[in-house]
């Protein structure tokens, strides 16, 4: 596997936006005492 020199956010942030939006990683209960 080969690795990019450089990281670039834009082409990767909207890739993981979307799969934390369908696996709700960031969902919260705010009822929730925790």
């Amino acid at each position: 596997m080969k690795l990019p020199k450089h990281y670039n956010p834009k082409e990767v942030e909207s890739k993981w936006q979307k799969y934390w939006e369908k696996e709700k990683i960031y969902r919260f209960d705010l009822k929730s005492k925790a």
